[in-house]
């Protein structure tokens, strides 16, 4: 009886021991999952960073089949997968404005404002749209998307949204926020025309030419510093040869913008000289 008792101690000590063993191999590969998701996670993050989001929604996937109901990674899987759809309206509004169906390309950027709740994204969105609008004459409609896409991006220089890789502020504008308020500008003053408000397209053509001299300057000082990823559209000449710009000579996208302002003022003057000529004969 008692070599029954210990042996049923013995028994019961090595399945201790075998419980012990167990959580602890449990504990390690637990380690291992979060390692392996953290590391996922990270590269997710990069992926996106660089726009691959097939790639990012690939390994957020990957992450949350180790962790199925951990939140964070369940709203980033739901963002790239949203972002890969927003990619897709693109693309599909930018080949059937190609193709110039308008109409459809507008629709189809309207799916995007309502579907895509990212606010910072809208800009282009609202800009790509002013530009189906003005091809098919709906000037009014590309004024009114024009507006709201700069109403966009000034609201968000104080509080830029959270995952913008747009950088609103003054203080750290880039070519490419520059270039989304210089088209904005340009594409509502050209409809501004079309509806005969003369004045009020002249100011954006102006504003739009100041934006793309500032775009030049940018690019032009990025390229004396060295930096190999700018491209400087105009060309290089001697220091302080042309309006004291020490050495800028501005692109012909400059002199096209310059070139409209010109036959808009002529037109304000050509309009002005004839309700000038109207009032004469009238009296």
């Amino acid at each position: 009886m008692a070599l029954a008792t210990l042996d049923d101690r013995n028994q019961v000590d090595l399945n201790s021991e075998e419980e012990s063993s167990m959580a602890e191999s449990l504990k390690k590969v637990r380690n291992k999952q979060i390692l392996r998701s953290r590391i996922l996670s990270v590269r997710a993050g990069a992926y996106a960073a660089l726009h691959k989001y097939g790639k990012a929604r690939d390994d957020y996937e990957s992450a949350l089949e180790l962790f199925p109901t951990h939140p964070d990674l369940q709203k980033a899987v739901q963002d790239v997968k949203m972002l890969i759809y927003a990619g897709k309206l693109v693309k599909q509004s930018k080949e059937l404005f190609a193709k110039h169906k308008y109409f459809k390309a507008a629709s189809v950027l309207t799916t995007f404002l309502k579907k895509i709740p990212l606010p910072h994204l809208h800009i282009s969105v609202l800009c790509n749209r002013s530009a189906c609008y003005l091809a098919s004459r709906e000037y009014g409609k590309c004024v009114a998307d024009c507006t709201r896409a700069l109403n966009f991006f000034h609201a968000f220089k104080d509080q830029p949204p959270p995952g913008s890789d747009i950088h609103f502020s003054q203080e750290n504008d880039t070519p490419r926020t520059l270039g989304w308020l210089r088209t904005s500008h340009i594409r509502r003053g050209s409809a501004l025309c079309w509806q005969g408000k003369l004045e009020d397209g002249l100011k954006d053509y102006l504003m739009a030419l100041s934006l793309q001299k500032k775009i030049e300057k940018i690019k032009f000082v990025a390229s004396q510093s060295g930096e190999k990823e700018t491209k400087y559209e105009g060309e290089r000449i001697d220091i302080n040869t042309q309006d004291g710009e020490n050495g800028l000579k501005h692109s012909r996208q400059v002199a096209s913008i310059q070139q409209d302002i010109k036959r808009i003022r002529a037109e304000i003057s050509s309009s002005t000289a004839g309700d000038g000529n109207d009032e004469t004969e009238i009296s």
